[in-house]
């Protein structure tokens, strides 16, 4: 091997879903109720980029609901602009975080009804 020869690296980018609540020691745990929180994160398949992001949630203070995480690999383009600009970040960095929040004060029947499913165009 040369040193001009591409290596590919062993990771890939995926998307894990989340449905999350401030814990009490997170900054905003006044501002907001409940939210689904979505990460572009690399790992070497989906439950290892699952668990880093797991252990990421836990140290930014965020209560995921049931421990459940859903995580898929990453599409290669997206049409909304925010998960365009996610996956760029992604990328470049090897993490990006878009959370849906909804206020303090939100009925717990919107929080029942946020599902975690594939994310084909999200």
């Amino acid at each position: 091997m040369r040193l001009t020869d591409k290596i590919e690296p062993a990771i890939s980018l995926f998307l894990v879903q989340a449905k999350v609540r401030p814990a009490p020691a997170h900054a905003k745990f006044w501002d907001w109720q409940f939210g689904l929180l979505k990460v572009w994160i690399t790992g070497s398949d989906p439950e290892d980029a699952g668990e880093r992001c797991a252990r990421i949630l836990a140290d930014l203070n965020y209560d995921v609901e049931d421990g459940h995480l859903l995580s898929e690999p990453a599409a290669a383009d997206y049409d909304h602009p925010v998960s365009k600009q996610c996956l760029a970040s992604a990328r470049m960095f090897g993490i990006a975080f878009f959370l849906h929040a909804s206020p303090t004060g939100s009925s717990e029947e919107e929080f029942a009804r946020i599902t975690l499913t594939p994310a084909h165009d999200h």
